[in-house]
């Protein structure tokens, strides 16, 4: 008896390498669509942490801080009594953030009525969007983080008291 040849015919090779080619397509595809989502994720998270590090910063040091949100960017700032102005640091953790691309910020918050005739401060703002004072509490508020590529926004939230969280829009807070 003659022994049958061995390996693979040329057929075979080519459909295992096709079937190899569609699921590293498959698991790239899927790997370049978490990333901005994981980004996304990433800066609510980050944003959540900062305005928990604000609060605790306030208390620590007896004063009151802000948080400023604009289409693109955020910002911390520390009441100064004596300009009665708010200041925005350069360096550290609450520098101004810029929105990575694709992502815009939105604010919607408790607001407070300024005296009349109090000259504008921080950019032509009186007020920022959160108000964190020093025994802890802050401005009940929710902050968007919107994706331009239509996925789900996540949601920082605050009702003044509680520790901020950040969820996806349409889902409960754990």
């Amino acid at each position: 008896m003659k022994a049958a040849p061995c390996g693979f015919t040329l057929f075979e090779l080519l459909v295992v390498l096709g079937i190899v080619g569609v699921l590293a397509g498959v698991v790239v595809f899927n790997f370049v669509g978490a990333d901005r989502e994981r980004n996304l994720q990433t800066e609510a998270l980050r944003l959540a942490g900062l305005v928990e590090l604000a609060r605790t910063e306030a208390t620590m040091r007896n004063s009151r801080m802000g948080l400023f949100v604009d289409d693109a960017e955020y910002a911390f700032a520390t009441f100064d009594p004596e300009t009665r102005g708010w200041v925005r640091p350069e360096e550290g953790p609450f520098r101004l953030r810029t929105a990575p691309e694709g992502v815009s910020f939105s604010a919607t918050a408790e607001t407070l009525e300024v005296p009349p005739g109090r000259p504008p401060r921080a950019g032509g703002r009186t007020l920022p969007d959160v108000l964190i004072f020093a025994n802890g509490e802050q401005t009940p508020f929710t902050i968007e983080v919107t994706p331009a590529w239509g996925s789900a926004p996540w949601l920082v939230h605050s009702d003044g008291i509680q520790r901020t969280a950040a969820t996806r829009a349409g889902e409960d807070a754990a």
